[in-house]
């Protein structure tokens, strides 16, 4: 049940679940400007905090904070009463997603908050943000990247279509792919021909080194770019140094 109540916002907290880690003040002001000519058309949804005063916010937060912004001292909230952690987190990320975007990798935390904490399926937060499963899949799959691209698609300095095309880059080609992308501001078709040649070129050197190795019978490594490159032939004693020079015929 629910019902629209009063309270003060003294006693309002923010949300533990809260996906959203940067609130941009612009927003908030341009909002608190909003509420100021139009009145609080959307109430934040709360639940009583039990044992306290409190309310803890389950939807709303943006509001509640230009609210603070124009100095009220009381808000009026839809208050719920009892709602599980998991309506509680997943409520918060709902909100968030529909109403102002979070960027990729918030959104990613989230859903492995909802994954981790409240053992729901990839299909099942699918059916409660309202989007397909793959697209839940994908969002996760931007914490396999290493700190410092998840940083930059936190600071929107590459898009979630960007982060797709580094995960279908080869590890070794990504890092040179991820910087060309912020020093010249690839495009996602841009990149993506990139991350493709590289994995045409990953594919060739792949198949050569293991074609090397099952020649020389030892470790082989090969290093290349599309046009350049090293092979290195490693041996950890004299006799397989002899092997090696027997195989090229340079054996004495």
């Amino acid at each position: 049940m629910q019902a629209l109540q009063e309270i003060s916002l003294n006693d309002v907290v923010s949300n533990r679940y809260q996906p959203r880690s940067v609130f941009v003040e612009q927003d908030i002001v341009e909002l608190a400007e909003s509420i100021r000519e139009m009145g609080l058309l959307h109430p934040p949804v709360v639940v009583k905090i039990l044992g306290t005063s409190q309310y803890e916010i389950v939807a709303g937060e943006r509001r509640v904070m230009a609210c603070r912004h124009l100095g009220l001292k009381n808000i009026q909230a839809v208050v719920r009463e009892r709602p599980t952690l998991e309506e509680i987190a997943h409520l918060a990320l709902i909100e968030n997603v529909q109403r102002v975007d979070l960027n990729p990798l918030e959104i990613a935390k989230s859903i492995k908050t909802l994954i981790d904490d409240f053992n729901l399926s990839q299909e099942e937060i699918a059916q409660k943000i309202g989007k397909k499963r793959s697209t839940v899949a994908n969002y996760l799959r931007i914490l396999q990247l290493p700190r410092e691209m998840q940083q930059a698609i936190h600071e929107g300095k590459i898009s979630l279509a960007h982060a797709k095309v580094l995960l279908s880059c080869p590890q070794a080609s990504r890092q040179k792919l991820f910087q060309k992308m912020l020093k010249e501001n690839l495009t996602v078709e841009k990149a993506t021909k990139l991350a493709k040649n590289k994995n045409d070129d990953q594919i060739y050197y792949q198949d050569l080194e293991n074609r090397l190795k099952r020649h020389f019978g030892m470790r082989v490594e090969v290093n290349g770019a599309k046009n350049r490159g090293s092979i290195v032939l490693s041996f950890a004693d004299l006799d397989e140094l002899d092997t090696i020079l027997d195989k090229i015929g340079l054996r004495c």
